[in-house]
């Protein structure tokens, strides 16, 4: 099942004996709301069009366990900055603490 995606948002974060792990909520243009624990699921952009599947729906509401991208793609991972050294984050350290 396709759906445009409006809005992301992570709704709880937490550590389990697989790891770390997010609950997203996914909202589309026709403002239905999906919560999904897949990986990556908080760097989904905004705007682009998910393949769902595993879909499930109870009295919490819908959700999905896997999903791939039909158009567009994910949000880059962040990256730190290259110019900032060791020593440079020291000296950002001490004057934000002073």
């Amino acid at each position: 099942m396709n759906i445009n995606v409006k809005s992301t948002k992570v709704l709880k974060t937490g550590t389990s004996d697989y790891g770390e792990w997010k609950l997203v909520q996914v909202i589309t243009d026709e403002d239905v709301k999906y919560t999904t624990l897949a990986k990556e699921a908080d760097q989904i952009s905004l705007g682009v069009t998910l393949n769902i599947s595993n879909l499930d729906e109870n009295d919490k509401g819908k959700s999905f366990k896997k999903f791939e991208y039909v158009e567009g793609t994910a949000k880059p991972a962040p990256t730190p900055s290259e110019q900032m050294t060791p020593a440079k984050w020291d000296d950002k350290d001490r004057i934000t603490r002073a």
